[in-house]
């Protein structure tokens, strides 16, 4: 069976029987990332996530742009050669944009700006990228955006881009990982260190949040990747080897908003007043401003935002796109997260922070550099392994592997077998296009769904995504499918009207205590009410 919760017990076996190389806790897009480059280099890898693989800073739709803030021609180049490996890697979940960024009169100067000039006027100065960027006067910008402010605004930058769903992304990761060897389990909370006489972390306790049962892991080295400092995790109480904090650290800001977006473009600006780099991004009836703002001083890792902190970034909006008069209780959702900026000629010790105790603690870094980061922090681990082990220590190259392209021999296949599946040949191109070089095995369930199909009284389609995340994708909760998991369109009205069906479905194959079916049909009711606010 596949990376699936029906194994919890085998799983947890399986995590229990040997000493790992490497244990990893945390698994948004950090610890998938380093878990698949370690597992890449024959290093025995286990991760552990507290609530579903990402869930928390992960979760988020992000856009596949080079960091602004770098300040050198080589950090740009590698970062654009990166770009093109992620959407390359992960085509089913990259979604090619426009973006437009404004400029208005007071803000940073178009010909100088400090924040945007190396990520996007790099590949006009240069024109080295392939989607090379434009500079438009103030009319073409308000011919392009008629929403606009259109007092004091001087210019903007049309620039190509894309976007990506961290989450899904994060998934794929996770997945391609299990396939190479590496242990994973969600909903695990480790609640203890196991120190040795010398006080080294030698092991860790979990806590299985499903059961409730406990059980112990043990490893060689284990890396803090949750996103927060060492000594806001239970049990650590060395200090740090090295106490200067990190350099180069934003904090990412994601507040969702519950109205329909005014602007066709992804839209970005600087706002002079929050200090702040905000990207607007149109989501059907709602929309994202993502603010990215410079860690100047040490922090605390606050994982909320201030309602006035709210507040200035929806100003900012206002000002730009004036009509709307956003308030906070327009806000249905606030991520923060805390980003280390990649460079190409940062020590490898700058990475991380190490405990005398041996932990590892790592910050995450943008999506765009995801795969150079974790390539780095494996070295820092390959190489204490090699010490300890005398094992081959060797560089990653995880662009080589394929993680979610679509072959086009496989979709002539598949097209040619649709009728004896009973699929139209546009929902067929909607798995195909949404789950590449997976779509066989998606559609392998289309047989076994028979049973579920008239059993449970749901869609034919709906019934078979839903047994293949279950076998392979680690789902445990309806949200966990409908949030992170799936990948086709369902109607809201269709999924009110199948949700008893849904539930019975996950509770048989899952074996839901009666407590957890009746929090579970409260959540997903919850989550299809707020669909349609």
């Amino acid at each position: 069976m596949g990376l699936s919760n029906r194994n919890r017990i085998e799983t947890r076996q399986l995590l229990q029987s040997q000493t790992f190389d490497l244990l990893i806790i945390g698994g948004g897009l950090t610890g998938a990332s380093i878990a698949l480059d370690a597992a890449t280099r024959g290093i025995s890898t286990a991760l552990l996530e507290m609530n579903d693989f990402g869930s928390g800073t992960s979760a988020r739709l992000c856009m596949l742009t080079s960091e602004q803030e770098n300040d050198d021609y080589k950090t740009w180049k590698q970062l654009e050669i990166e770009k093109a490996v992620i959407a390359e890697n992960f085509s089913t979940l990259y979604r090619p944009i426009d973006g437009l960024h404004v400029k208005y009169k007071g803000d940073l100067d178009i010909k100088d700006f400090n924040i945007v000039k190396k990520g996007f006027l790099f590949p006009f100065k240069r024109r080295h990228g392939n989607n090379p960027s434009q500079l438009l006067r103030r009319k073409e910008v308000l011919q392009l955006e008629t929403q606009l402010t259109p007092a004091k605004l001087e210019g903007g930058l049309l620039y190509k881009n894309g976007l990506i769903d961290r989450s899904t992304m994060t998934v794929e990761l996770i997945k391609k990982a299990d396939q190479l060897g590496a242990k994973m389990m969600n909903y695990s909370k480790v609640t203890h260190f196991i120190f040795d006489e010398n006080d080294s972390i030698t092991g860790v306790e979990v806590e299985d949040q499903i059961t409730g049962d406990l059980s112990f892991i043990y490893a060689r080295q284990m890396i803090n990747a949750t996103g927060q400092p060492i000594d806001q995790i239970k049990g650590v109480k060395q200090s740090f080897q090295k106490v200067t904090p990190l350099q180069n650290v934003n904090k990412q800001s994601q507040i969702l908003i519950n109205h329909p977006p005014l602007t066709k473009h992804v839209l970005s600006f600087n706002d002079n007043d929050s200090e702040a780099f905000l990207t607007v991004i149109p989501l059907g009836s709602q929309f994202l401003i993502t603010a990215t703002e410079e860690v100047k001083q040490p922090i605390d890792f606050e994982q909320t935002l201030k309602v006035e902190k709210l507040e200035q970034f929806l100003r900012a909006y206002n000002r730009i796109i004036p009509g709307q008069d956003l308030t906070v209780e327009q806000i249905s959702d606030v991520k923060v997260a805390y980003e280390r900026k990649y460079q190409y000629k940062d020590d490898l010790t700058d990475l991380v922070l190490f405990s005398k105790s041996g932990l590892i603690t790592v910050l995450g870094t943008s999506i765009t550099s995801y795969r150079l980061y974790a390539s780095e922090i494996v070295d820092v681990v390959a190489k204490g392994l090699k010490k300890e082990l005398n094992i081959l220590y060797s560089e990653s190259d995880t662009k080589i592997i394929s993680i979610n392209k679509a072959p086009k021999k496989l979709m002539e296949d598949l097209y040619q077998s649709s009728e004896t599946m009973l699929i139209s040949d546009q929902k067929l191109a909607e798995i195909i296009v949404s789950y590449g070089d997976q779509a066989a095995d998606v559609l392998s369930y289309v047989n076994q769904s028979d049973p579920y199909i008239k059993r449970y009284q749901i869609d034919r389609l709906l019934c078979v995504e839903l047994l293949y995340c279950i076998e392979n994708a680690a789902i445990y909760t309806p949200l966990d499918f409908f949030i992170r998991r799936s990948r086709l369109t369902y109607d809201r009205t269709d999924l009110i009207n199948q949700s008893s069906g849904i539930l019975n479905l996950l509770a048989d194959q899952l074996a839901w205590t009666e407590e957890e079916r009746s929090y579970f049909e409260r959540e997903l009711r919850i989550w299809l009410h707020d669909l349609n606010r």
